[in-house]
């Protein structure tokens, strides 16, 4: 039995854990002690028993709150307690123990309890754990995307950093296979190469070009190894991937820049060459007569311009639609796409009109070959007004950008070529028409009847001039005023260019006198012209909506070429003497003039 007894005290001293009675008091007295001690603590276990070295002086400072509390929790619950903490070794450092144990109470003293339990020193484990928590947190706030998968690529882990740049979460990333990022971008065989180098055990370095889950595009330089397992199989992957996307764009454009440099020469020349044909095209809109010549050297100069394009001027006609003006190279069979019905209502600007550019389609070819392609359209605008549109037809391949700085310089150009024959125009008109009534004036009636004259001898034709105005009209200046008078003359000549032919000329020779060429007509029909207009305004006098108080009448002298004069001059004093003969006739009639001899 001694024997026993003495292994058995053997076995205890010399356990890898130790086992511990103590009483639950504040000096945490052991009663007994078994285990190795000494080499945990460097304590020797009398030390304890004899109450000499007390446990609670042991605690590490910050784990004594935590310890007391266990064990106060575990006897108001009987319940065992499981605790790790810090006690101080008997050289001053701090090893880590793991202690499980129960308060027990007294059989015979209820005021009485002991701690009983075992406890191991955990230090090597806890060093275990740091590292890998550790390495946890180094993983965890990695600048670089970490991904775990299985031997089968399902995803076991994924850090942070891949939730930031892929935009998929933890949750959603687990058990996913890595494909759920690829962008389609790179061969099958890429991955193939991959697959290959990995399953035999090595390492695979490489860039993908990914899909987020936004379907953003991104670059990543990726490291892939498998781990193997303790028969040198493969368990599982790690890739560790950075985020190139950057790092391309800059190589992207390190690229284009250096293919910008090579092409610079062949661009010099081509501006260069752009330049001199746009010079013509100044000099050559400069001097067109019309805007109808204008559009020609439009089209000539765009297919130079545009070498192996097609296009077109459309200009803004009715609701809203479009009318070709011009074209060259094949005929697109489709208008540019553009709400102008819609913009004609609004179409006042206050920006440059060459800012909105617009991509249309367009159908070109015959109806067994149509061809789709893309047109750059340029919408035009003059004094704030939608214009029209300048169509190009681009050919696969062509800069638009390119394109569109040419296309917005020539139609700048041509729009002040417009703009100047506009004006030209406006000023001619100025200078031959009435402003009053919008007729034609004296000096215009001057130099067309000498032209009409002239035309019609050469035709061996005749010519015939009315001469005709308005009966009393300086009483009914007086009696209404000169503004009423004004009204009159003007609806007068708003009438006269209604009811003439459209090859007469109707002016206003003076005052309240108007004179009417008429070519190619003879005496006889020009009469039946003149009394058709005496009647004609003796009607308008029964019109509820006139804008003029009280009758109106006119009284006509006609006169022709060469029965009456073979001058402009002659003419105009016979027509002119016709007039007043119908005036002292009575007036509101026509005369024919009678020669005196």
């Amino acid at each position: 039995m001694f024997r026993d007894s003495a292994i058995n005290q053997l076995m205890l001293e010399n356990l890898q854990i130790l086992i511990y009675l103590c009483r639950n008091d504040a000096s945490l007295t052991p009663l007994r002690l078994h285990g190795r001690i000494e080499e945990l603590s460097g304590y020797r276990r009398e030390g304890f028993l004899c109450g000499e070295i007390k446990i609670p002086d042991l605690y590490h400072p910050d784990d004594r709150e935590m310890i007391v509390r266990a064990f106060r929790e575990a006897e108001e619950k009987d319940q065992p307690f499981h605790i790790t903490h810090r006690l101080r070794h008997r050289d001053g450092s701090w090893y880590w123990i793991e202690s499980i144990g129960k308060v027990i109470a007294d059989e015979n003293d209820p005021s009485l309890s002991y701690v009983s339990g075992f406890l191991m020193d955990v230090s090597e484990r806890k060093k275990i754990q740091d590292g890998y928590r550790k390495l946890s947190e180094i993983v965890r706030h990695s600048p670089a995307s970490v991904v775990v998968t299985d031997k089968n690529g399902a995803i076991e882990y994924v850090n942070p950093k891949f939730e930031e740049v892929t935009g998929y979460s933890f949750e959603e990333a687990l058990g996913k296979n890595p494909r759920i990022l690829k962008s389609g971008r790179q061969s099958d065989d890429y991955y193939q190469e991959l697959w290959d180098t990995i399953l035999t055990g090595n390492e695979w370095r490489g860039e993908f070009s990914n899909r987020k889950k936004n379907g953003e595009i991104y670059w990543e330089l990726a490291s892939i190894s498998p781990v193997l397992n303790e028969n040198d199989e493969v368990e599982s992957f790690v890739a560790v991937k950075e985020d190139i996307t950057e790092r391309k764009r800059s190589e992207d454009a390190l690229t284009e820049a250096k293919t910008a440099l090579e092409d610079q020469v062949l661009t010099l020349e081509k501006r260069n060459r752009e330049i001199a044909l746009f010079s013509e095209m100044q000099a050559a809109l400069l001097n067109c007569g019309d805007e109808a010549e204008a559009y020609q050297i439009l089209a000539e100069y765009a297919e130079k311009l545009f070498p192996n394009t097609m296009g077109s001027l459309y200009q803004v006609s009715g609701e809203g639609g479009l009318s070709r003006l011009v074209g060259w190279g094949e005929m697109c069979s489709q208008m540019p796409d553009f709400p102008f019905a819609a913009r004609l209502g609004n179409t006042e600007h206050t920006d440059v009109p060459f800012t909105r550019p617009f991509l249309s389609d367009c159908y070109i070819g015959s109806v067994d070959t149509v061809t789709a392609r893309q047109s750059l359209c340029i919408p035009l605008y003059t004094q704030g007004q939608l214009w029209g549109v300048f169509q190009l037809v681009l050919q696969p391949g062509d800069s638009v950008k390119q394109t569109q700085q040419l296309a917005v310089s020539v139609m700048q150009q041509y729009l002040l070529a417009v703009e100047n024959l506009r004006l030209r125009e406006e000023l001619r008109m100025q200078a031959i028409r009435d402003p009053l009534t919008g007729l034609y004036n004296r000096r215009y009636l001057e130099a067309e009847l000498a032209r009409e004259i002239s035309r019609a001898e050469r035709k061996q034709d005749a010519v015939c001039v009315i001469m005709l105005d308005i009966d009393h009209f300086k009483n009914f200046n007086d009696q209404y005023g000169h503004d009423m008078g004004d009204i009159v003359l003007r609806h007068l000549g708003l009438f006269l260019q209604n009811s003439v032919r459209s090859g007469d000329v109707a002016c206003r020779y003076g005052g309240e006198e108007f004179l009417i060429i008429m070519p190619e007509i003879n005496l006889e029909s020009a009469v039946e012209r003149a009394e058709t207009l005496r009647a004609g305004i003796e009607k308008f006098n029964e019109n509820e909506n006139r804008h003029y108080p009280g009758k109106l009448t006119i009284s006509l002298g006609v006169a022709a070429y060469p029965q009456h004069g073979s001058t402009r001059h002659e003419v105009m004093v016979a027509a002119d003497e016709a007039l007043y003969a119908a005036k002292r006739a009575g007036r509101n009639q026509v005369k024919v003039f009678q020669s005196q001899v």
